[in-house]
């Protein structure tokens, strides 16, 4: 049941990378996209051979395998990350509606301090 949760759970990260597409193209293109699809395949023949055997020799590489999906899984996340984070046109706040925006981007006399301050330690 885990590992079908985590199919799922990807499928479901995914779609919502996608909803900004910038954010989501790491995930697509390049060594990220390769790892996280790698992953997925991992994932899906640890759980079809969990689920069509009985064997123990078989389950234990079910077990490996579906163990290995999840750490290339992480791998492929961290390197999203950094992938999105070396594009200079990926937003930096969230677009997505009903999102509120960082606090220090409000109009109140206290944040508006924090612009002039962020303001003049940049120059």
């Amino acid at each position: 049941m885990g590992k079908a949760l985590e199919l799922a759970l990807t499928l479901a990260f995914e779609r919502e990378a996608a909803a900004v597409p910038r954010v989501g193209q790491p995930l697509r293109t390049g060594v990220s996209a390769a790892m996280w699809r790698t992953s997925q395949a991992l994932s899906l023949a640890g759980l079809a051979s969990s689920l069509l055997s009985t064997r123990r020799s078989v389950r234990r590489t079910a077990g490996f395998l579906g163990t290995l999906g999840a750490l290339v899984l992480r791998f492929a996340v961290l390197q999203a990350g950094r992938a999105s984070a070396r594009d200079p046109h990926a937003p930096s706040t969230s677009s997505a509606p009903g999102v509120a925006p960082p606090m220090w981007l409000g109009n109140s006399r206290k944040n508006a301090e924090r612009r002039r301050w962020i303001g003049s330690a940049s120059r």
